[in-house]
């Protein structure tokens, strides 16, 4: 029926008012497409796709800067221990854009760290992150988990308090999947380097940092969507 309905609307008109009607409808299936994906991806707090694009522009931007080692921003040293910050950039993606934001951040997250292992010689993971496996596979995962924790979580409690529990839980299990995915894919080097330690004794040895990094981009993840709902509240949200 619609096909008969734009046969009959295109007799009488010139090639170029022809071309215009079908760029029209192409447009308008686009928009459709757009409308289901904003419609699934109900948890993201920016509802609009100009805003979600603007938002994951920004965070690529300072996931490259902070990528970049002379300037020493993707970490931070406390008490001789070097804590991930690239992460955190990541979850405000997640949870501003929802999946689509999930999916390009965490993946550029892990190029990054695929590319500074040939950067930066002789660092202890560096020889693991010149796998793509252990670089930017456990990358992904963490997307698309701390996604899915905040989708689940904000069903049940208020986006902000969702944020931060997300953030934590998903901070958490980054190091858990990192290192995992070191003694999948390289675990006679991961042996030899970690000095005959296995992955559960290493992480036993690793947990106050790992607990550290989780806590950091759950108070960090509070306090900013805390405030940004402060100052312009979502409609809808909780």
């Amino acid at each position: 029926m619609e096909r008969l309905e734009f046969h009959d609307a295109c007799i009488g008109l010139g090639s170029w008012d022809i071309l215009d009607l079908k760029l029209i409808a192409h447009y308008v299936k686009i928009n459709q497409m757009v409308e289901k994906i904003l419609e699934f991806d109900k948890s993201a707090i920016v509802r609009d796709l100009k805003y979600r694009i603007l938002f994951i522009t920004v965070t690529c931007i300072f996931l490259i800067l902070m990528g970049i080692p002379q300037l020493h921003l993707g970490y931070l040293r406390v008490d001789q221990k070097s804590l991930t910050l690239m992460h955190i950039p990541v979850l405000a993606a997640v949870f501003f854009t929802g999946l689509s934001g999930a999916f390009i951040s965490s993946l550029l997250f892990g190029i990054l760290s695929f590319i500074s292992a040939f950067a930066e010689n002789g660092g202890i993971l560096s020889d693991f992150f010149m796998n793509p496996l252990c670089s930017v596979l456990p990358r992904l995962l963490f997307g698309f988990i701390a996604w899915w924790i905040f989708s689940v979580s904000c069903k049940r409690i208020t986006v902000v308090l969702g944020a931060g529990i997300s953030a934590f839980a998903a901070g958490f299990l980054h190091s858990f999947m990192v290192f995992g995915s070191v003694y999948v894919f390289s675990y006679h080097r991961a042996i030899q380097i970690f000095k005959g330690a296995g992955y559960f004794e290493l992480m036993q040895k690793l947990i106050s940092g790992v607990l550290l990094e989780a806590f950091i981009a759950a108070v960090l993840l509070f306090l900013i969507i805390l405030i940004v709902r402060k100052i312009k509240p979502c409609k809808g949200g909780n």
